[in-house]
């Protein structure tokens, strides 16, 4: 939703391993957040909306959301190939 919070996402999808990071609908700028300079070995993707995402996501690859309350991540089985959804923190 923020500048900082963007930042903050794409610095950890690239600590853990992520191949790219996604956002849809974004209302954020490019930041000073990312301060290991991810842009740099990371793309990022913006989706005008959710349509536009869906028509473009990756070949087989399962989609995961990634809520509280659900299964923790550590314990989660994750798929060899999968699209990590996290919801706005205003809308979910």
């Amino acid at each position: 939703k923020t500048e900082a919070n963007q930042g903050t996402l794409w610095r950890s999808a690239w600590q853990l391993g992520a191949a790219f990071t996604f956002s849809v609908g974004a209302r954020f700028t490019k930041t000073s957040a990312d301060t290991t300079k991810t842009w740099t070995t990371l793309p990022a993707y913006t989706f005008k909306d959710w349509g536009v995402f869906a028509a473009a996501q990756p070949f087989c690859a399962a989609w995961v959301a990634v809520e509280m309350g659900g299964t923790p991540l550590a314990e989660f089985d994750h798929p060899d190939r999968a699209v990590y959804v996290l919801g706005s923190e205003d809308n979910g």
